[in-house]
């Protein structure tokens, strides 16, 4: 080989690895911006949704608890019975019970609430890494270190 066909053929890789680096640019700003609008949704929708179960479980969490009302009834008919009587004694068991369905509710609202976090957690992710790669693929100190970067990205 002469010293012309090797420059020629350094030539021709650098404007192989430009043609690349060009076609592989325009694919990675459509798939940077696909990802990043979609993780955007997800995150919107994870919000919204956090909020409206966060709403309900607030209320659902007041069935699994005595209110101070019934614990101030039974007091009060306490009172009145040893009123009428004076050798009553008390039951002073608490026969409060949860309700299967409002456990099961309460069960189900708190695991929407973890997956939803755990979504809105991975689509940060996703964000962090479309950032990371989107960074590497830019910097290189030259054509065929961006598309190297690119390619192991």
């Amino acid at each position: 080989m002469t010293i012309d066909r090797l420059k020629h053929d350094s030539v021709d890789v650098a404007d192989g690895f430009d043609l690349y680096n060009a076609q592989v640019k325009r694919i990675d700003e459509d798939f940077i911006d696909g990802c990043n609008r979609t993780m955007d949704a997800l995150l919107v929708f994870a919000g919204l949704f956090s909020a409206v179960v966060t709403a309900f479980i607030v209320q659902i969490q007041q069935l699994l608890e005595k209110t101070p009302q019934d614990r101030t009834n039974e007091l009060l008919l306490i009172v009145i019975q040893q009123l009428n009587s004076s050798d009553y004694q008390p039951d002073v068991t608490d026969t409060f019970t949860k309700s299967g369905t409002v456990l099961a509710a309460n069960l189900l609202f708190f695991g929407s609430l973890a997956v939803t976090l755990f979504a809105a957690l991975g689509a940060i992710l996703v964000k962090q890494w479309i950032l990371s790669y989107d960074h590497r693929t830019k910097t290189g100190s030259s054509i065929q270190a961006k598309a190297r970067a690119r390619y192991r990205a």
